[in-house]
């Protein structure tokens, strides 16, 4: 059974209420990404999908808000239990918008998060520059000796 379609480009319903709740299918998977230019590229790609999030946000928040106006709703009138399970959908609606912050917050750095490698390719980690060292001036040295 083939679900109804789009007409305009033949997507599948399921496919569409899939995409409008969540949004992983926007982002290209860092994990698999075998060189440091496709990581780069997959960086570069998800920094750029990150202006989507906030639509996500607001949407998963309003989600959240009405299963807790329905808790409070049904714990006033009908039963405790009927309440705990929205109130139970609040809180799970709720770590997908801390999820969705904290994505927002990473996909914010403008550089790229350091990755352990590849075990099984023997690749190594990643590694940034080293600091350069430059000399202490002497009001630093003063500054700590009065400490």
């Amino acid at each position: 059974m083939s679900g109804r379609t789009d007409p305009e480009d033949g997507t599948a319903f399921a496919t569409l209420l899939y995409r409008y709740v969540f949004f992983d299918w926007l982002f290209a998977d860092f994990a698999k990404a075998r060189s440091l230019f496709e990581r780069h590229a997959a960086w570069q790609h998800n920094r750029a999908m990150r202006r989507h999030l906030p639509v996500y946000l607001r949407r998963w928040a309003v989600v959240a808000a009405i299963a807790f106006a329905l808790g409070w709703l049904f714990e006033q009138t009908v039963d405790a239990t009927v309440a705990a399970c929205f109130f139970t959908g609040c809180a799970m609606t709720m770590t997908g918008v801390a999820q969705i912050c904290a994505l927002w917050l990473l996909l914010g750095r403008p550089d790229m998060p350091r990755t352990g490698g590849n075990p099984s390719t023997g690749e190594k980690m990643l590694a940034r520059s080293p600091r350069r060292l430059t000399p202490p001036d002497d009001r630093g040295d003063k500054l700590f000796l009065q400490l």
